[in-house]
């Protein structure tokens, strides 16, 4: 996850200060969720996709859309986009 959230930075143009500032923590804490040494919780990670313009479900499991199974067995709920690994770009 800590890539992701680097590329939804790096895409969206957000410093590591700005995301701080909007988050309401410290650069250090920002530095330690993006180089994987602490996780980042629920809700400053919901914020960060808001910020960013990336989808949550990308940041968080490196898809494109959520992958709950359909009750016919389609494990993308009949969407036919692409999944996102984690280490593509958010967005073309």
């Amino acid at each position: 996850m800590s890539d992701r959230l680097k590329k939804a930075l790096a895409h969206s143009d957000v410093s590591v200060t700005e995301m701080a500032d909007y988050l309401g923590v410290t650069r250090e804490t920002i530095s330690r969720w993006i180089n994987g040494r602490t996780k980042i919780g629920k809700a400053p990670l919901r914020l960060w996709a808001l910020r960013t313009g990336v989808r949550l479900a990308w940041i968080e499991h490196g898809t494109a859309v959520a992958e709950s199974p359909r009750p016919d067995g389609d494990p993308n709920g009949g969407s036919s986009l692409p999944h996102l690994d984690s280490n593509q770009e958010p967005f073309d």
